[in-house]
């Protein structure tokens, strides 16, 4: 709690935060080198979770930031072996019943892991910039569905693209 007060030097008032990683000899480790390993492990968890607070090491949530880095090295390579595709879901009106508009959804096919839940890879695109020439696939393949839909003649449809902010910041991304 101390670190969190304000402290004043040179007439400005300053703020400390603290992530604490924390490993216990000797479950943790038998050695210097690997309790500071995990106790550093366990430290960049805290920070990941949100700052500001401690975190004792656990071997589970080592294996999972392992298998997460693993998705994020995956992640990049997922555009050019052409594993991302469109979900288009329809939009149906209450009153009319009819499909008012298609709702464009990105999955990821992944060759060993199989179909990869987007609440696991978009933070990860997100964190590592991918977002951007993601979403930008998105929308040009939604667009191209769109076309193709529309020289078979089939009726004009709305369709609703989620674009992220960095996306949105792109230079001349609204005018284009």
């Amino acid at each position: 709690r101390q670190l969190a007060l304000p402290f004043h030097v040179d007439g400005r008032e300053l703020f400390v935060g603290s992530s604490i990683g924390i490993a216990v000899f000797p479950e943790d480790g038998e050695d210097v080198d690997t309790l500071l390993k995990n106790s550093d492990t366990a430290m960049y968890q805290v920070k990941e979770s949100g700052r500001n607070h401690h975190m004792f090491f656990a071997p589970h949530r080592t294996a999972l930031a392992v298998d997460r880095y693993a998705l994020g090295i995956e992640l990049r390579r997922a555009a050019e072996r052409d594993e991302f595709l469109l979900d288009f879901q329809p939009i149906v009106g209450m009153a009319s019943g009819e499909v008012e508009a298609m709702e464009v959804l990105l999955r990821w096919k992944h060759p060993t892991r199989g179909l990869v839940p987007p609440f696991q890879f978009i933070p990860l695109a997100e964190a590592s910039g991918l977002i951007v020439p993601i979403g930008n696939w998105v929308l040009e393949q939604a667009c191209k569905q769109l076309a193709r839909w529309d020289a078979e003649g089939a009726a004009p449809i709305r369709m609703a693209v989620n674009v992220a902010v960095p996306q949105l910041r792109q230079p001349g991304f609204v005018d284009g």
